[in-house]
């Protein structure tokens, strides 16, 4: 049986990690590693970036989609 897409919040501590890869390889102008310190320094660390209000898609364990929010 194939695994069912779930929607949540993104955890700070969860999640993070996994935003910080996958929102490089989706916006890739920048080049992934300097796309990824991008995002780490100032895309989502150091931001405005609402962790409630965001959302992402989970299959099984794997970040696979974000809609991001912020202000």
């Amino acid at each position: 049986m194939p695994e069912t897409l779930r929607i949540t919040a993104p955890d700070p501590k969860r999640h993070f990690a996994a935003l910080c890869d996958l929102i490089p390889n989706v916006f890739s102008g920048l080049g992934y590693w300097p796309g990824r310190a991008a995002c780490r320094e100032t895309y989502l660390g150091n931001s405005h970036y609402d962790w409630q209000g965001s959302r992402i898609g989970m299959i099984g364990n794997t970040l696979v989609t974000h809609f991001g929010v912020w202000g």
